[in-house]
């Protein structure tokens, strides 16, 4: 099965939902390995022209952040591969940072990526980023957005057979009949090929209460 990836290695948070462990991360931001490699791929390559508040993003320093955003810094600015800082943000999983910018007035939710056409809350669910999912669906974010191959968050939900993940994504009304380009896999499909047993059960109670639902409102 084909798994579309970024430039940046995808990070699995499943056992990272804590309000701690996201504190901790952000206080000692060059000890991750994720950080690093975000790091590296913006500062070594000549044709990124990052602002000022990319660099504060990748540093960790909300206060920077802040002050950026008070001086009437551009909130929506993008690299040269289309990453705004909500994506840098989840990428290097900077949960305080990605509140401040989802609290901040005109901040673009649906940006895209170059390339894979990737929102930032499709690169949460690819990075199986429980909090960052929560936070973007919370802020508005579209649960339904697919990118370039036609993946949506509830596939991610279900290649990783994260049952919050899907609880969050239903919750917030995600269409789970969304198919990927090629192969034309559902996220019910996309379980099944993973034998993820859980989310199939899940994905057919969701649709199950869903079709109930329809029957009661048509009568």
């Amino acid at each position: 099965m084909f798994v579309p990836q970024d430039r940046y290695r995808a990070v699995n948070h499943q056992n990272q939902t804590t309000e701690e462990k996201e504190t901790s991360k952000e206080s000692t931001p060059t000890s991750a390995s994720r950080v690093d490699d975000v790091g590296k791929g913006f500062f070594n390559n000549p044709d990124n022209k990052l602002s000022s508040l990319h660099t504060a993003v990748l540093a960790g320093s909300v206060e920077s952040v802040r002050m950026g955003l008070k001086n009437g810094e551009d909130v929506n600015a993008r690299d040269f591969v289309g990453w705004s800082l909500l994506h840098l943000a989840i990428g290097t999983s900077r949960l305080a940072i990605l509140r401040e910018l989802l609290n901040t007035k005109n901040v673009n939710l649906e940006l895209r990526t170059k390339g894979n056409q990737e929102t930032p809350l499709l690169m949460a669910a690819r990075m199986n980023y429980l909090n960052g999912v929560d936070e973007l669906l919370e802020a508005g974010a579209d649960v339904n957005a697919q990118n370039s191959q036609g993946w949506s968050s509830a596939h991610w939900a279900a290649l990783f057979n994260n049952l919050r993940m899907l609880d969050s994504l239903v919750k917030h009304k995600a269409n789970l009949e969304l198919r990927t380009e090629g192969n034309q896999q559902t996220p019910l499909l996309m379980a099944a090929d993973m034998q993820n047993s859980e989310i199939m059960h899940a994905l057919l109670k969701a649709k199950e209460d869903a079709d109930a639902h329809l029957r009661v409102v048509k009568d």
